[in-house]
Order: structure tokens, then sequence, then C-alpha cells
């Protein structure tokens, strides 16, 4: 008897034994695992010791020509010969200006309402209906036609802002909101294609103007992916595309994108009304490529006016950005302070193909700041300039500091200057400017929309592990890296590229890696799109791991300062970064690929592959039904 509950004992000693092997093996497969790319190559090693993110020193101007070319191409858009309007939408009203009728007569003028049908593509008009001087107008997009006595005829389509009264279920979260949150609207006005130094370039007179008024410029905020839907779902969502379902025009199970967990969602819960708009609507940011929305998915929502207007730079004698300045005002001014606000206002026009008009706003945006800080609007808003991401195809992007400005876009961050907010949040400020100085991504920008809505007042946020997001209100990690931060090698900043000769082995093995890639992502539909084949190898740099902190293992004293040098630690996987060019279509592709040591082979993913010039017409022939392929298919 005691010899079988002597056999049991150690029965159940070896048991919990296994148990406890089971979970060290378990965690430290998940630290390791952290430490693998998605294919499960271990990542580059630079970034599995905590080595801070340092970013090289960009001058304003790269030299006196780059200074000397942007000044004589520089021309705002003039849209002042354009016929004159002679009405206009102020406070919800519509209203004739005061000299049309001494010009023309006593007017009559006609409205249609401008209806967005089920999807994003479509828009009808309501019947005609007549409307006067001084009517609130009855809808958000209305298209009026007036005629006046002598017969001469205006048409134009206005921007307004009808309120939509608050869900009463959500006043119980707006209470919540006062108790957990800041408690402020969230204003974001945006760019297309500006890099940090670009804005200060071309909007001097804005960039100062926010920095005077409490606004932090954010450094170091660093691109997740190619082109504006990379930067703006994270943004939006908390997530990047490819982990969000299916969306994309032509692939099977695409669906629209209202399922998204779109920021605004989490808003409408706590009552705030929402706002968003972009313009160019051939390009929009989630129809180009993506099906878009089934429904509306704000409360105001700009696209239908495009549709009915289409793209451009001049409305009228007005340029195209002043109706966002205005859509903004009008917006603000319709709910008033006890409505809390959400708006997002993207403009495109000026910047997305060139630079060369991006001046024309910058003192309009001055005026819109003044605007608001004398409306005390900033002082219960968390305000955000910003841009998607840097210059994509100018001729800047072909030198070495282009390739840091594609990935360094303007982000600017206001809270309230006000005594009041700085007492009841005392580190919010301190933690804004210190942060601007460190690695942030778009992933950050949605987090802090999470803290406006439910703010933990600490000095150092509890980090999780694998944290991808930090709010730029709370302390971001000094020491954070790409890998951290969950920027791939291809867009960090944060990594020194050595060059290598063309004519090596690996870089020739890699590019024609490369060309086959992209050639076999056109294979489907070769009765279209040519064979590409390689044309000219025009760069080659790699990775090259910092031996010394390969070497570093730990500090061998109770004080961090002697380190012990005995690691055997060495790289496994060597990342390059290529620039080619292909015939027939006389493409230049830049792509990051990964070369295993241990296994000697490459492997390669489309979304590190970028195109660097335009490709205007050539995919004609998939640009409809495959827009995913349009920077890969040269049309027979």
């Amino acid at each position: 008897m005691f010899l079988y509950r002597f056999q049991w004992k150690k029965i159940i000693k070896w048991v919990l034994i296994g148990v406890l092997l089971f979970l060290v093996y378990s965690f430290c497969r998940k630290i390791l695992k952290a430490n693998q790319s998605e294919d499960g190559l271990e990542v580059l090693t630079l970034n599995e010791k905590k080595v801070p993110c340092s970013l090289p020193e960009l001058p304003l101007w790269v030299n006196e020509q780059q200074k000397n070319d942007m000044l004589a191409h520089t021309a705002k858009v003039d849209c002042s010969s354009n016929q004159k309007d002679w009405s206009y939408i102020q406070n919800g009203k519509f209203y004739i200006h005061d000299d049309v009728e001494k010009q023309h007569g006593k007017l009559s003028c006609q409205y249609q309402n401008v209806l967005r049908q089920l999807y994003d593509m479509e828009i009808t008009l309501s019947k005609s209906e007549s409307i006067t001087n001084n009517t609130p107008i009855p809808s958000d997009i209305i298209h009026v036609r007036c005629v006046g006595a002598d017969g001469q005829t205006n048409d134009k389509t206005y921007l307004g802002i009808k309120p939509i009264p608050q869900e009463p279920t959500s006043k119980l979260l707006e209470n919540r909101l006062k108790l957990e949150g800041l408690g402020l609207n969230i204003i974001m006005f945006g760019f297309d294609t500006v890099s940090r130094l670009m804005w200060k370039r071309y909007m001097p007179n804005s960039y100062s103007y926010f920095e005077k008024i409490g606004g932090v410029v954010m450094e170091h905020y660093n691109i997740l992916g190619d082109g504006t839907p990379q930067a703006l779902i994270p943004i939006l969502t908390g997530n990047t595309e490819i982990e969000l379902p299916e969306a994309r025009r032509g692939f099977k199970k695409a669906r629209h994108v209202d399922g998204h967990p779109w920021i605004w969602k989490k808003l409408h819960e706590y009552g705030y009304a929402t706002q968003w708009g972009e313009d160019a609507p051939s390009v929009g940011t989630f129809t180009h490529r993506m099906l878009g929305f089934k429904e509306k998915p704000v409360h105001h929502y700009m696209r239908p006016f495009f549709l009915k207007q289409g793209d451009g730079i001049c409305f009228g004698n007005r340029p195209s950005h002043t109706l966002f300045t205005d859509y903004l005002k009008e917006f603000i001014t319709a709910y008033g302070p006890l409505r809390r606000k959400f708006s997002f206002l993207f403009h495109s026009s000026y910047s997305h193909n060139s630079q060369d008009q991006l001046s024309t706003p910058d003192d309009d945006l001055v005026s819109l700041m003044d605007w608001l800080n004398s409306t005390n609007e900033l002082e219960n808003s968390l305000f955000i300039l910003m841009a998607d991401h840097g210059p994509r195809f100018s001729s800047t992007r072909a030198t070495e500091q282009g390739k840091y400005e594609e990935r360094l876009p303007f982000m600017g961050v206001r809270v309230p200057q006000t005594e009041e907010f700085r007492s009841n949040f005392p580190l919010v400020q301190e933690n804004l400017k210190r942060n601007s100085k460190l690695l942030t991504t778009p992933f950050d920008v949605h987090a802090t929309f999470q803290d406006v809505l439910n703010y933990r007042s600490t000095h150092i946020t509890k980090r999780r592990p694998y944290q991808r997001g930090y709010s730029l209100l709370q302390r971001v990690p000094a020491d954070r890296t790409c890998n951290d931060a969950s920027i791939d090698a291809h867009w960090c900043t944060c990594l020194r590229w050595y060059k290598i000769s063309v004519s090596d082995e690996l870089v020739q093995r890699g590019a024609g890696l490369i060309v086959d890639h992209v050639n076999n992502l056109t294979s489907p539909f070769r009765d279209m799109c040519a064979l590409l084949t390689p044309h000219k190898l025009t760069s080659a740099t790699f990775i090259q791991s910092n031996g010394e902190m390969l070497k570093f293992r730990e500090s061998s004293d109770s004080d961090g300062r002697i380190p012990d040098m005995t690691d055997q630690m060495q790289p496994t996987v060597k990342i390059f970064q290529i620039v080619l060019s292909t015939l027939p279509n006389f493409a230049v592709y830049e792509a990051t690929i990964k070369y295993s040591l241990k296994n000697d082979d490459f492997t390669i993913s489309t979304s590190d592959i970028s195109r660097l010039n335009a490709y205007k017409d050539q995919p004609k022939c998939i640009t409809e039904m495959h827009p995913h392929l349009r920077p890969y298919c040269y049309c027979f």
C-alpha cells in the first residue's frame, strides 16, 4: 500500500514537471515567434536588440538648385476668370449675393437635392423646387439653377450642413465620456502626397502658425505602406488593409468596406456628429481599388457632391480647397458647442501628381486655424493637420533624401492649451512634445482617437506584449523599433542601407526573381499584358547589422555601464533593396527582398514592390476589372 502511494506521488511529480516544461516551452516559442516574419524567416537582427531608432538629419533644401527649381515652378491656382457665383450657403441657409439682382434683374431659382444612391458610385437628383433668398437648405448637397430677368443663367452645386439629431441612446455613453475621456472634438484636415519638409517648403505660413498656437509636428512619423489607403485605413480602423475582409475589385468574396471597424462607428455610439470628405472621386481612397461603402458611412458625406461636380481644381470662381474650409466651418457652426464632432477632410487635387500648386491653400489654412482659434473651437478639440505620404513619383524621389521624404509625411497634432485642460491632463502636452522626436505611425493616431474616448491618465502607459499602437498623448517607448511598430523593412526609415555592386551574384539573382514575380502576377492575363524583360539594374543596397550590437549580450553590472560583449550572434537573413527597369514598359521598380543565408533562397512579397515612375495609360486594358495590376501590366 505504501509502495502504491509512493508510485502515485512520483507520477504526479513528473506530470507537474512536464506541465511546467511545456509552459516554459510555449512561452519561449511565443517570444521566438514574435521575432519571425510572416514567411517564417527570422526578422533582421537589427530589430532584436533594443537600439533606439535614429533618423538622419534631412536638410530643408538638398541644394540651391532644388530651391530654385521649386520657386520657378510654383504657381497658385487662379479661378478668378470663371463666372462669379450668384448665390452661396452660409450657416445652413441659401443666400443670393446682393449685387446679382442689380446686374441681372430679379432671379428665379430652382433647386434639386443631390441624393446618394445605394453604393458609392451613383447619385440621383430630386425633382426641381423653388428656393428663395435666406432659405434653410433642405439637404447637405443641392444643385441650384437661377435665371435672371435678362435671361442669363447660373448653375451651381452647393455643400452645406443640415444637422442630424442625436440618438437618445448615445447620451448615456456621452455622459460616460465626460468621466473617462478627454471630451474633445476631433478635427483632421489633410493633403495628399506631402512630406513634412515639403509642407515646410510650400506652406511655410501654415506650418509656422500651427506651431505658434501650440501644435506639435511629429518629426519621425513613418508610413506603413504604399499609397493613401495604407495610410488612412490604419488611422481610421487600427488595422492594415490586409487584416480586414477582402474589399478589392476583381477579387473573390470581395465585399463593401462597411464592415470595417471605422472609428466613426464608435464615435456615433458616444453621440458624435461625423463628417468625412475627399475630392477626386475617380481615385477615391476606398472606391478606386475597393468597392467602397454600401451605406452612407458618416452623417455628412462629401462624395455625392464630387460625383455631381467631377474632378477639378476650380469650382466656379473658387479654388477647390475653399470648399473644404467652408464645409468644415458649416459643420462646426451647425452643431455648435453642445454636440461633439468628428471631421476628416482630405484634399488631393493640388498635390497628388505634382506639388507645383501646393502653396495655394497656405494662407487660407492660416485663416482657418485663426477662425477655429477665435471661435474657441481649438480649445475643445484634438486638431490634426496631416498628409498620407510624401511624393512617390517626383524627381526628388530618385534621391536618397527623396526615399526618406516619401516615408515621412507631415503629421501635426494640437491639444487644447487652456489652463483648465493642462490642469486636468498635465502630461498630455509634455508627452506629445517628447513623442515628436520618436518613431510614430498611423496606428498611433488611431490609438490617440481611442484615448479621446477613454484616457488613462498615467505617466507611463503599461506596455502590452507586441503592442503596435500607442496614443500620441501617452509616452511612446523611446527604444521602439520598426519591428515593434509593425513597419516593414521596405518602409522603415530607421534602417541604414549600404550600397552594393549591381554585379554582385546575389543582386543578380534577386533582380531576376523580382521580374519573374511581376510576370507571375500578370500571367493569367498574358493575352492582354506583355511579358516583361529586364532592362537595367540601377542600384542595389542592403542592410548590415551593427557588429557591436550583435556582440552585446547584457550589462555585466547593476548600473548598466559595463557591457558583456561575448554574444556570438550571427545574422540569418539579409535584406536587399533593388532598383531596376523593365521592357517594353520602361517601368522602374524598387523592391525589398529577403535572402536566407541558411537556405540560400529568396522570398518576395508583392506589397514590397513599388513602381517609381507613372504608368499613365499603360494598363488601360485591365484598369476596370483588375486595378491592383496597374503598376505591372503593359497592354498590347
